[in-house]
């Protein structure tokens, strides 16, 4: 095994000093043209569990170009932001979360704390929080999967042939720690859903923790309806819709 010191050259020397945009959306994915019919605005869909289908408008600036997930606690888009001309992940929430003017509100708290974290190379950075005809978006950077698929920590051990090596492990880990302790010096104690499908990985193997606070404002939700044993947390693989997959 690689010593201690070597690891931490490879970590922060070898590929160069990373950036909180060094994984910043690409113009557009490869190999996708936009959609060349007219463009629909944002009239909310239930076709097939869709709220919203290629080609809509959200808004008047973000263009659907697929949905790329599912998970506990709503939907995820890919989408083409007109304004900033870059593609990003949208996640909107389900209805059952949004009921009310005070559970969209406790969303929004929480996720402007995601918002605020500043830049760091190891977490996913989240743009805005919007809300439009009464629908609240959480906007992140889009991270791509790699040429085997693979988006996040749970891809890479469910294809994994054997256990991962030492090294990368420990490249993780290091990444991980040193992205939870930027979180915690800005106000946020605790992540409430860490789970090998919130740990994105990038193409060029960096570690991208998702999903901060989401899962905090899915309890009281859940709590105030009075579903308390029915815990949200504990739902899909959340992370991995953050990401597009197969789009």
């Amino acid at each position: 095994m690689a010593s201690m010191k070597d690891l931490f050259r490879s970590l922060f020397g070898g590929r160069g000093k990373p950036t909180g945009r060094d994984m910043a959306a690409p113009s557009m994915p490869q190999g996708r043209a936009r959609p060349r019919q007219p463009a629909r605005q944002d009239k909310p869909r239930r076709q097939s569990d869709e709220m919203y289908q290629p080609g809509d408008v959200i808004g008047g600036k973000y263009e659907v170009l697929g949905s790329v997930g599912k998970g506990g606690f709503g939907l995820v888009y890919l989408v083409y932001n007109r304004g900033t001309k870059r593609v990003h992940a949208l996640k909107t929430f389900r209805d059952e979360l949004l009921a009310d003017a005070g559970a969209r509100d406790a969303f929004k708290r929480e996720a402007l704390l995601w918002v605020n974290l500043e830049e760091h190379p190891f977490i996913l950075a989240a743009r805005w929080v919007e809300e439009f005809s009464g629908r609240l978006f959480v906007v992140t950077d889009y991270i791509a999967p790699d040429a085997g698929g693979r988006v996040n920590l749970a891809d890479h051990l469910a294809h994994a042939r054997g256990p991962v090596e030492t090294d990368r492990m420990l490249e993780w880990a290091i990444q991980f720690c040193l992205g939870m302790e930027h979180a915690n010096a800005h106000g946020i104690k605790a992540h409430r859903d860490i789970k090998p499908a919130n740990i994105l990985i990038t193409q060029d193997g960096m570690v991208k923790i998702a999903d901060f606070g989401l899962a905090a404002a899915a309890e009281m939700v859940w709590r105030a309806k009075g579903a308390a044993g029915e815990s949200l947390v504990m739902g899909g693989g959340e992370g991995a819709a953050w990401c597009a997959r197969g789009v």
